[in-house]
């Protein structure tokens, strides 16, 4: 998720006719395949076989999914926690054009792309771009200058949990949503997993990239040159943290919370060469 999309090609020192160019793209992704799992009656079948097999009784606290929850529920989680598709959408234009000493390129990029897990999360990412070749009629002169300026929005939450949980929650756990909408916590016998998409998080990033090389010919076999470089970013990330991540059993004992980073970059590099 770098900064930069657009690459460009110099166009050299020559004539160049005025171009314009414009790429659009828009498509679906979704996960091109899923594990095999056990469906609830063979799964419920092996859990009973391993605590025979062990010598231990099943109980509230060891075996909920045996004892507590519905045995003819069957789920794939798979499905439940990353089926959706996510949609995707790009464009790109660049102007390009020069003369007989001068270059240049100027583009936008936009990119969006949603989220297979539920809600409605998704990353995008805005650019512009400029370049510029320029060489004196003596060609005793040369100039390179690039600069790009993205703009990141990310409302993505972490995932990895919703994966491990699609492989090891048993078929059989209960419902996500109660009838009325609410989040099931099932009498407090699991931990509703869908209860981290009740907190809301964005982070905004601003990030400047500019370069510019100079070289100056002072003699057939001497040349000077600089290359200069200056970055800049600005990140702003709030989380916001709401009791409702939590069993409502326990809301006597927790507090509505939020979390917030401000970060500031600045970074130049000069590098003066004698050749």
């Amino acid at each position: 998720n770098g900064v930069i999309l657009i690459t460009t090609k110099g166009g050299g020192f020559k004539n160049i006719k005025d171009n314009f160019e414009a790429r659009v793209y828009s498509g679906i992704s979704r996960v091109a395949h899923f594990v095999d799992l056990l469906e609830t009656p063979k799964y419920l079948a092996l859990r009973k076989q391993a605590f025979g097999n062990d010598g231990v009784v099943p109980t509230a606290n060891n075996a909920r999914d045996l004892l507590l929850w519905d045995q003819e529920r069957n789920t794939n989680w798979q499905e439940v926690f990353f089926g959706k598709s996510a949609p995707t959408f790009n464009a790109n234009l660049i102007y390009s054009g020069g003369g007989e000493n001068t270059s240049y390129s100027i583009g936008a990029s936009y990119f969006k792309q949603g989220s297979v897990f539920p809600g409605d999360y998704s990353f995008e990412k805005k650019t512009v771009n400029l370049n510029l070749n320029h060489q004196s009629v003596n060609q005793k002169f040369l100039l390179n200058f690039s600069s790009n300026y993205g703009i990141n929005n990310n409302d993505l939450f972490s995932s990895n949990n919703f994966v491990s949980l699609a492989l090891r929650l048993a078929p059989n756990a209960p419902e996500i949503y109660n009838n009325d909408g609410t989040l099931n916590w099932e009498n407090s016998t699991w931990s509703n997993p869908f209860a981290v998409l009740e907190s809301e998080g964005k982070l905004n990033s601003n990030t400047l990239v500019t370069n510019i090389g100079l070289q100056y010919r002072l003699t057939k076999d001497l040349s000077l040159k600089a290359n200069l470089g200056y970055n800049h970013l600005d990140s702003e990330e709030n989380i916001l943290l709401p009791i409702q991540l939590y069993n409502p059993a326990i809301w006597n004992f927790v507090v509505n919370r939020s979390q917030h980073s401000f970060v500031q970059r600045k970074s130049w590099i000069a590098e003066p060469q004698l050749n």
